[in-house]
């Protein structure tokens, strides 16, 4: 089988457009105890489909529901996948998915639309000036962080082979 199972980011393509992109539900953040994202038991059963890799817009984000959370998904220029909470921990609303992706210093990066935090798209930290100061903004050290999500494309399985077209003069055809 062709799986590539990764956490973060993803290798750049060419990944088949009809490759799935999954997620870890678990609730683990991060990389698993054998470095491919699962539990380190080896069971996929934690993973959920979102989409194919062929239907994401690179530098667009779109939101999946995974393990009953929105999760925001991303695919960058160069083809790595990111997957971040979508609630924007500083409004509260559902919106991470519609933010702006660019880079900071190297650094892949979103902007949240409401107040235009940006986050590493890599570990869910906030960047920027303001984090972590006392001045009452960017102090709160819940709107420091998104929680990051496993994500990884899976290869498509070649499935059966359509049948092979008849030869010969269709039904009720003479030749």
């Amino acid at each position: 089988m062709n799986d590539h199972p990764t956490t973060g980011p993803t290798p750049p393509d060419p990944l088949h457009p009809d490759a799935r992109v999954e997620i870890d539900g678990t609730g683990t953040d991060g990389i698993g105890t054998d470095g491919t994202g699962t539990d380190g038991t080896g069971d996929d059963t934690a993973w959920t489909a979102v989409c194919r890799y062929g239907d994401l817009t690179p530098g667009r984000g779109v939101t999946a529901l995974v393990a009953g959370r929105q999760v925001a998904v991303f695919r960058d220029e160069s083809g790595t996948l990111y997957a971040l909470d979508n609630r924007d921990p500083v409004s509260g609303a559902y919106v991470i998915s519609r933010g702006i992706t660019g880079s900071l210093g190297g650094v892949p990066v979103v902007t949240s639309p409401m107040y235009k935090e940006t986050y590493d798209l890599r570990t869910g930290v906030r960047v920027g000036e303001d984090v972590g100061d006392d001045s009452g903004e960017g102090g709160d050290a819940t709107a420091d962080r998104l929680r990051t999500w496993p994500v990884r494309a899976v290869h498509p399985v070649p499935g059966p082979q359509a049948p092979a077209a008849p030869s010969g003069p269709r039904p009720g055809e003479t030749r």
